[in-house]
């Protein structure tokens, strides 16, 4: 049977709205297009790895209300696995609404809704090669136990993890860098690094995560790549020009691209080449992942073919 990863984190429904005018507080804007999307890192993550060809299962916990199937339709029709994912009977859906100003600027407001309140469950690691967790799953409440208590079990059991950390992690859990030891693999953004392992290089920073227990270091470096380590070698690969439409879903979409390679046991310098790939065309194409396409796609990026579609 092909290995599955198991993608631990949020699902939600993402809502864009572009404004003719952002409105000030009581008022009544009117809204030019409104779009409903697929959200939430876990399961943009899956959405990008099924994409990829790689088996993911999904565990998430949403609500019994329509935005429930807005989150999950998007990982449903790349063919993730869906069976671990909960269903709170009371709590809402994890909603993120974006406000589109004119200007193009974006304001947010956002509630984790019931994937705070994610749950154990049993057999949760059947067939699992690898535990992929999102840093939002880690924040609060009953779900950052059960993800706890849940890499204690695949650490007991040597399967692998890894952690894709943000940004509101690391300003809430001061702590969390003592427990780096735990991951196979650490994805950090170049603007998260300064609040983990600030160094002078990103080789620095990397190197501050290794001494802090992490198996690999993985700096995304937006537009400029990404830099790895894993204690035995340092690989910085750049990145891939593209025309960007939207960066929405693009650090998911590179650590699905990471980890697809990984389970194949590629050397370190293609993992970095098909993460970049991964990351580059999803910000080719508008929302997360759901348009993410297919892996002959993102060949096509690493070969150099040019354009999406050529492949």
């Amino acid at each position: 049977m092909p290995e599955t990863i198991l993608v631990v984190g949020d699902a939600n429904a993402d809502v864009s709205a572009e404004l003719l005018r952002f409105p000030e507080e009581g008022s009544d804007a009117p809204i030019r297009t409104l779009r409903w999307e697929s959200g939430g890192v876990a399961a943009n993550t899956a959405t990008a790895l099924a994409a990829l060809g790689t088996r993911a299962r999904l565990l998430a916990c949403v609500g019994q209300d329509p935005a429930a199937v807005v989150a999950l339709a998007a990982a449903q029709a790349a063919g993730v696995d869906c069976i671990a994912v909960q269903y709170h009977p009371y709590l809402a859906t994890g909603l993120c609404f974006a406000a589109i100003s004119p200007g193009g600027e974006r304001t947010f407001f956002s509630s984790r809704g019931a994937n705070t309140a994610l749950q154990s469950a049993p057999n949760m690691l059947d067939d699992i090669a690898w535990v992929h967790v999102g840093g939002h799953a880690l924040l609060e409440n009953s779900q950052r136990q059960t993800v706890l208590d849940l890499l204690a079990l695949a650490v007991s059991q040597g399967i692998p993890c890894s952690l894709d950390l943000c940004e509101p992690l690391l300003h809430s859990w001061p702590g969390l860098i003592e427990t780096l030891h735990t991951y196979s693999v650490v994805f950090v953004s170049r603007r998260e690094i300064d609040l983990v392992a600030a160094g002078d290089t990103p080789e620095a920073s990397a190197q501050r995560l290794l001494a802090a227990g992490a198996g690999c270091a993985v700096i995304k470096l937006g537009e400029r790549g990404c830099l790895a380590g894993d204690g035995t070698e340092v690989c910085r690969e750049p990145g891939i020009a593209v025309e960007t439409l939207d960066t929405t879903g693009c650090g998911d979409a590179f650590a699905a691209g990471w980890l697809t390679a990984t389970l194949a046991d590629a050397p370190l310098a293609e993992r970095a080449r098909l993460a970049n790939a991964a990351g580059a065309l999803a910000a080719t194409m508008a929302g997360a992942t759901a348009a993410f396409g297919d892996a002959a796609r993102v060949r096509a990026w690493v070969a150099g073919a040019g354009e999406p579609g050529h492949g």
